[in-house]
């Protein structure tokens, strides 16, 4: 029974939301591209667009659009998400592959590693 739950429940997400992050373009100094996000708690992962902006001082900015069209950003530095601009707290796991960010009440982002990482994620 819990099989044919779970099975129904993954026939139901956007396969992009299972790939994880892709990259659609870069320019040298910007990225853009799509990773797996909630904005709303029992919300299933769907694809939200993103910017990650580096900084010279080797920080990242993420400027994320969540669906219903607010933005969120989310700062990282040496791999690992240092802080938000929500005022709720914010709490992050790096797993083996991605980065796993929530924000309360129901925010999620999974964020691969390489692109915290500053490596180049193929297109």
């Amino acid at each position: 029974m819990r099989f044919a739950a779970l099975l129904a429940a993954c026939s139901l997400l956007p396969l992009q939301a299972l790939a994880g992050t892709t990259v659609t373009g870069t320019d040298g100094t910007r990225t853009l591209g799509k990773l797996p996000c909630a904005a709303q708690d029992g919300q299933l992962l769907q694809d939200c667009h993103f910017e990650a902006l580096p900084k010279e001082d080797g920080s990242l900015t993420l400027r994320i659009a969540l669906p219903g069209g607010d933005v969120r950003y989310l700062y990282a530095k040496d791999g690992e998400i240092t802080g938000t601009d929500s005022t709720a707290n914010m709490g992050s796991k790096r797993l083996e592959k991605k980065t796993v960010v929530l924000i309360p009440p129901g925010e999620r982002y999974e964020i691969d590693n390489r692109l915290l990482d500053g490596i180049a994620i193929s297109q």
